[in-house]
């Protein structure tokens, strides 16, 4: 009977010293609608695939139909994740805008890359500094899919910054994990969400996340202080979970 105790404690031990794995995204292919004030754009797309740990979350998003007559700006942006085992680490980010005046295109690119401890913005050659828990505005919605997954404490979704190109802000959660329901064009039924709500000198960020896809954003607001604009990004379909 003691030997079979002592085998039973060697067992719980081993149990208990066993490394915990973190809830990775997995890679995925999502359509939103996309709004800008009172504007229908069209449909966005996001992808997220990874290599190994290395992963790349991509975003599109180019006006259509009858609204491409009056507004043909493109915007597309790249952003380098490091997912672990036990964090989704922001690597790097750029934006290319496009804008069209009459028929002439110009391009911006802002480019964005962390290394050796800081945060360069290529374009500009200027530094900020490194942050573990730093994300740009369209990033920062699948940090929080990810910390929620990971059911990370409240703590360290307060610890969110915000990288732009004028600056690196701190946040203050306004709205966390609120229970509620959203209504969907592809659900038949209105969907069990959790809002969080986000504030910094540039942005605000409402983001609502969906209980029955794995935490996916089901709908997020981005409202930019310093142009007065809100764009809206609503799920059109069901993410497309790729295993």
């Amino acid at each position: 009977m003691k030997k079979i105790f002592a085998l039973g404690l060697i067992a719980f031990s081993s149990f208990a010293s066993m490394p915990t794995y973190a809830a990775n995204l997995n890679d995925f292919k999502a359509q939103y609608f996309v709004e800008v004030g009172s504007f229908s754009l069209g449909k966005g797309s996001h992808q997220f695939r990874c290599e190994s740990n290395q992963c790349t979350l991509t975003s599109s998003a180019k006006p259509s139909g009858f609204i491409r007559n009056f507004f043909k700006d493109e915007l597309y942006e790249t952003v380098q994740i490091q997912q672990t085992d036990d964090q989704f680490e922001w690597m790097g980010y750029q934006r290319k805008d496009i804008k069209y005046k009459n028929s002439e295109a110009r391009e911006k690119v802002k480019t964005f890359k962390r290394a050796d401890g800081e945060i360069l913005f290529v374009e500009k050659d200027k530094i900020f500094p490194d942050g573990k828990y730093v994300y740009d505005p369209l990033s920062i919605s699948y940090a929080i899919q990810w910390l929620k997954l990971n059911q990370k404490p409240e703590s360290e979704f307060k610890q969110l910054q915000l990288q732009t190109d004028k600056q690196q802000d701190d946040i203050s959660l306004i709205a966390y994990a609120k229970a509620g329901k959203i209504d969907l064009d592809f659900a038949s039924k209105k969907l069990d969400s959790e809002e969080f709500s986000l504030d910094s000198k540039e942005y605000k960020i409402n983001l609502w996340l969906l209980k029955d896809y794995a935490w996916f954003p089901g709908k997020i607001e981005i409202y930019d202080k310093r142009k007065d604009r809100t764009i809206k990004l609503i799920l059109a379909n069901a993410p497309n979970f790729q295993p």
